[in-house]
């Protein structure tokens, strides 16, 4: 079952989330103290991500042209209507502070390399390795995220299982025609764009900036286009 990988990792995240939920009785100055560790870390690890990537123009044109399609579209005001629609059908939604944090963690959870290797793997090999060693890690960070930003992160574990399972039905489609270097180009400069949107996160935990990362992901699709158009 080539799914299995990305359906394990979604539970992992729906689940921690869950339990996030029922340790929510912490002091507020605790939980202050836990949300700036996870954005340090969580800039520390889009640093490291953008590290992969070596082809900067490749990016910089992906999230140039992804935050102008992503500011025309107000993608951030539709993912918040979107949210605001089904609050009455689903308690854990509140608002502002639920689209935050299932934004946060949907960035976090999908923008770095794991994502896209792991569905290869997947839908390559039906090696489920990779996608269940993310789901320990996100699990457990899943429930410090919930305590910490809010019961969205419960929610971005749905999207988790659509774009990575999307991603390893590409994957096992696709196999006999993407070559490998094509391959490794994706996964590399992937990683750099969703680096610098996780970077974007950590920065928007630590307040230092607000940044609308959700009108920048089309730069997350738009880089493995011209990747692509790059290789040949």
């Amino acid at each position: 079952m080539i799914l299995l990988g990305a359906i394990v990792n979604a539970i992992a995240i729906i689940v921690g989330g869950i339990i996030g939920v029922f340790c929510g009785n912490i002091p507020e100055k605790i939980k202050q103290s836990i949300l700036q560790v996870i954005a340090l870390v969580v800039v520390m690890i889009g640093v490291e991500m953008v590290l992969n990537s070596n082809q900067i123009i490749l990016a910089l044109l992906s999230l140039l042209i992804g935050a102008m399609i992503g500011e025309y579209f107000d993608i951030e005001k539709r993912i918040m209507k979107l949210l605001t629609s089904v609050e009455s059908k689903i308690k854990l939604i509140d608002g502002q502070r639920t689209m935050e944090s299932f934004l946060m963690a949907s960035v976090f959870y999908l923008g770095g390399a794991m994502a896209i290797v792991g569905a290869v793997d997947s839908g390559i090999r039906n090696d489920h390795t990779l996608f269940f060693t993310k789901s320990i890690m996100d699990g457990i960070s899943a429930i410090f995220l919930t305590v910490t930003v809010g019961n969205g992160v419960i929610l971005s574990g749905f999207l988790v299982l659509i774009v990575q399972g999307a991603l390893t039905i590409l994957a096992a489609l696709f196999s006999n025609v993407i070559s490998e270097g094509l391959l490794n180009l994706f996964i590399s400069e992937f990683a750099g764009v969703g680096g610098i949107l996780v970077i974007a996160v950590g920065l928007n935990l630590l307040e230092v900036v607000k940044i609308r990362v959700p009108n920048l992901l089309p730069s997350l699709v738009l880089i493995l286009l011209f990747s692509a158009i790059y290789y040949i």
